[in-house]
């Protein structure tokens, strides 16, 4: 049987089923701009979120203009997935949610912005229990 773990240069090892599925991502302008207008905002030190309660639970991620350099942009949308991906079985199940990252989230490690993205689910109250 093949082995379906891929691994990337940070050392994350995971499982092709574990990736986002395209019914958890919000891609469209249309769809961003209704959630801009009728979610709430909440920001932290590296990462803003915008929220709303809908019918699923699904995520896009965006950077702020400020952030130079394709290598450091897409490193921390590859972050943001990740954290999203271990995070959202502790979320609720009918929240749509825009994750900005800030100029400040450049040269930071993981765990900071973990932190920073858990602590804005807690603000919002969109954590399970």
């Amino acid at each position: 049987m093949k082995d379906r773990r891929t691994s990337h240069q940070d050392g994350t090892v995971y499982h092709k089923k574990e990736t986002l599925k395209k019914s958890e991502r919000i891609r469209k302008s249309k769809e961003f701009g209704e959630i801009f207008k009728t979610g709430r905002h909440l920001s932290g030190s590296y990462v803003s979120l915008v929220y709303r309660i809908h019918n699923q639970r699904r995520i896009g991620i965006t950077l702020r203009r400020g952030i130079k350099g394709a290598v450091q942009r897409n490193r921390l949308k590859r972050l943001m997935r990740e954290i999203y991906r271990k995070e959202k079985g502790n979320l609720k199940e009918d929240v749509e949610m825009i994750l900005i990252t800030k100029e400040s989230a450049v040269g930071r490690d993981y765990h900071e912005l973990k932190k920073d993205v858990i602590d804005l689910f807690h603000r919002a109250g969109i954590l399970k229990n």
